[in-house]
């Protein structure tokens, strides 16, 4: 999570999200193939840009589950309303500090501009 700046409220939250990447099944079509007419055939199974075409499928929640999961929480009581402004960005992977921890200061300068 880094902060967008949004003109009405300053700043919003913007979620950088990684897909689990996991190999493809035989007979299920690769990234990138022709699938025109066809309903996708895995429900919770985001094809995704990211992906690469060995055989290397995506898998996790689409932006709009995400964002209702985050809706469970702010009608709990648990997150302020502000949180369902949130915006969600597929990414490759995020940037590290070495030692290891997210490095927000690059991901606000590659992802914001």
């Amino acid at each position: 999570m880094i902060g967008q700046p949004d003109p009405t409220w300053g700043e919003i939250p913007l979620a950088l999200v990684v897909l689990k990447q996991v190999p493809a099944e035989k007979g299920q079509e690769l990234p990138g193939a022709s699938t025109k007419g066809q309903e996708p055939k895995d429900q919770g199974v985001t094809e995704s840009p990211l992906e690469g075409s060995a055989g290397v499928k995506a898998e996790g929640p689409t932006e709009r589950e995400l964002i209702a999961y985050v809706k469970t929480y702010v009608d709990r009581g648990v997150l302020p309303r502000e949180a369902i402004l949130l915006k969600v960005r597929f990414v490759p992977s995020l940037d590290k500090t070495s030692v290891g921890k997210v490095n927000k200061v690059a991901l606000r300068k590659k992802y914001l501009g």
